[in-house]
């Protein structure tokens, strides 16, 4: 069960982001990037989505970030990908439901036609929320890609 609160980060936030990043485990990594990453990139991935223009919501219990959503800057055809991450105290206590919701809000404000995730084959836990909300998924080699039209879906199940 959820108790804390989400909220958009700010620019200023990106420190949040970065230390939350940097407290997944090695199963969050790999879930989050569709693999191994190091720290080094884990602190230049969090400056470039705050550089980029990209959405991030955060999931915060007692002023602590604990799960990111990120709605990145949309392509040319108003395509934009989506992500989430979860630190492993925190998963499996509906977070997940709750944040992708504001984030296809967001997308429908931005007026987004197109949401894009992607997540590898043995994510069981991101494609289970993918069709939550309506996704199309489809598997594209090693990786599972879920399409959700923002305009076209009533926010996902409860």
């Amino acid at each position: 069960m959820r108790t804390g609160t989400i909220r958009k980060l700010l620019t200023t936030e990106k420190s949040l982001f970065r230390d939350h990043l940097l407290r997944l485990d090695a199963a969050g990594r790999r879930d989050r990037f569709m693999g191994g990453v190091a720290d080094e990139f884990l602190v230049r991935y969090a400056t470039e989505c705050f550089a980029s223009k990209s959405l991030v919501l955060g999931y915060f219990e007692e002023d602590k970030l604990r799960a990111a959503r990120e709605l990145h800057a949309p392509d040319d055809d108003l395509t934009s990908d989506i992500a989430f991450s979860v630190e492993p105290e925190f998963r499996n206590r509906r977070i997940g439901t709750a944040m992708p919701r504001r984030l296809i809000l967001s997308a429908r404000n931005r007026k987004i036609q197109h949401l894009r995730m992607n997540c590898h084959g043995q994510n069981q836990a991101m494609q289970v929320l993918a069709r939550k909300f309506k996704a199309d998924l489809r598997v594209d080699y090693a990786e599972t890609v879920g399409d959700i039209m923002p305009r076209a879906t009533d926010g996902g199940a409860g």
